[in-house]
């Protein structure tokens, strides 16, 4: 009897001491996630981004990304997808950055690529002007 006392106490000690501490993730919603966007072109005066093609070359490659932080601190593991109207590859990383390489061909000259990076808070839609 006196076991089983000491063992619920022992319990209620810790489950009280879980409830009045927390387990929150740090990541959630709760903590600020400021993403700080690099598009590597120039924007007009509508927000669009520019970028001149290669016309030697089948493909142009570009990297646009970002750094993740807390306000204080890089962000590692902070998930970011990408989608795109014309399918380019994507890729993120656990270094506080997050990238995408776009791979336009030559044959898009004058098409607006429409890139759009998904985050836990919400979602940016970037327009890049296929020169």
């Amino acid at each position: 009897m006196k076991y089983k006392l000491k063992n619920l106490i022992k319990n209620l000690i810790l489950s009280v001491s879980v409830v009045l501490i927390g387990c929150g993730n740090p990541l959630s919603s709760e903590n600020d996630i400021f993403i700080d966007w690099d598009m590597r072109l120039p924007i007009d005066e509508n927000g669009y981004y520019h970028l001149t093609l290669d016309t030697e070359k089948w493909q142009t490659i570009h990297r646009v990304s970002g750094s993740v932080t807390d306000g204080i601190d890089v962000v590692d593991l902070y998930k970011v997808n990408w989608k795109s109207n014309l399918y380019m590859a994507s890729y993120s990383n656990s270094d506080g950055e997050i990238n995408n390489m776009i791979a336009p061909i030559k044959t898009m000259k004058g098409d607006t690529l429409k890139l759009t990076a998904y985050y836990e808070s919400g979602f940016k839609t970037f327009g890049i002007v296929l020169e």
